[in-house]
């Protein structure tokens, strides 16, 4: 049966907002099935499929959207979050959100989707209130919600002890850099990349990376000692300057979809050095499996446990950084084996995390409630 969906986020392109983009790209692949998908954000670009509110998130704001919603008449609300996401100088707590997604759970069948967690580390002071604040708000709504999905497994599995009985379901998050053809070949020749030189490339993760740098070094360090020619790749604005590299480094800024494409594919090794750890809420990860790409990262607390059986994904502790960098070494060495593994990443994408699959196991978790 054909639906009238409603997904409600804060920002939309052409403002740079990974959410955003998850939006379109999730609206896009739902209206491939046949159903009515309307968009609304505070900021954005507006069109007969896209309202946009240039309200706050306050009581009188959020009684606004509850009447247009209402006069939508939709079938499924949608809510993306994160702990942060909604918040202001003057609502912090983020109390009306609450009272707004309980109404809308009561007129309407909602999904909750949560993209991120609360951040509360003991080693992090500033965390302590904060964290726990962003930790009560996250559990309301989902003692509010009805459906609740997220990509991240260990958030899921939390998220199950304060909502039992809840329809509480694992969803990937997919790519937001479509594949895109391009001759790999004439864009390595270009920026002097020979054929068996290797491409390592860092794609985002802000402080995530920076507090593991000294991976970035090591890897460097041990490749160039080994005589490795390898080129680096800084994808998403990664800063140059918080590594000590002795290889070329290639850093074109912030891309449009189609050069971010190219410049994967010409690309050899997808690296994940992330304090946080490889986990499934990061798109970029996802366009690496997309563009076929072998993956050496670093595992944490909230990684998910089924990486571990990916062939094409090599995970190390999280402060392993020598065995990081033979992981990374082995690859670099091997054609033969960086293509088996890029090609069973391409596939295991193209069998679990494409937008099609993503949509059509959200939509079939709410058919089965």
């Amino acid at each position: 049966m054909k639906q009238k969906i409603v997904i409600i986020t804060r920002q939309l392109p052409p403002i740079i907002c990974g959410i955003g983009e998850y939006t379109i790209c999730l609206a896009t692949a739902l209206r491939a099935f046949g159903h009515e998908v309307i968009l609304i954000a505070e900021k954005g670009d507006a069109d007969v499929k896209v309202g946009i509110t240039n309200n706050g998130w306050d009581s009188a704001s959020l009684q606004k959207l509850f009447e247009k919603l209402d006069s939508i008449t939709p079938d499924l609300v949608i809510l993306n979050f994160t702990p942060l996401m909604y918040s202001s100088p003057i609502n912090n707590k983020c109390a009306d959100l609450v009272s707004f997604w309980i109404d809308c759970n009561r007129e309407w069948n909602t999904a909750l989707v949560v993209h991120e967690t609360y951040f509360l580390e003991w080693w992090y002071p500033p965390s302590w209130v904060k964290g726990r604040q962003q930790r009560e708000l996250l559990k309301s709504l989902v003692e509010g919600s009805k459906n609740i999905f997220s990509a991240s497994q260990p958030l899921v599995d939390e998220m199950n002890k304060w909502g039992k009985g809840k329809n509480i379901i694992i969803l990937p998050i997919g790519s937001m850099i479509p594949f895109i053809p391009a001759d790999r070949e004439i864009l390595r020749q270009q920026n002097g990349i020979s054929t068996n030189d290797i491409v390592l490339v860092l794609f985002s993760g802000a402080i995530s990376l920076k507090w593991l740098k000294g991976h970035v070094n090591t890897v460097d360090r041990v490749l160039t000692n080994r005589n490795v020619k390898v080129h680096w790749l800084l994808l998403g604005g990664v800063p140059q300057d918080w590594f000590k590299l002795r290889s070329p480094v290639i850093s074109p800024g912030r891309l449009p979809e189609n050069e971010i494409s190219a410049w994967l594919q010409a690309a050899d090794i997808f690296l994940i050095p992330h304090f946080a750890g490889l986990c499934a809420k990061r798109s970029t990860l996802m366009a690496a499996m997309l563009h076929g790409l072998p993956i050496v990262g670093t595992r944490s607390e909230m990684t998910d446990n089924y990486w571990v059986s990916i062939k094409g994904v090599y995970l190390v502790p999280r402060w392993a950084s020598k065995e990081f960098a033979e992981s990374v070494f082995r690859l670099a060495t091997n054609r033969e084996l960086r293509v088996e593994n890029g090609n069973f990443n391409h596939d295991y994408f193209t069998n679990h995390i494409s937008w099609q699959k993503i949509s059509h196991k959200l939509l079939a978790a709410l058919e089965s409630q």
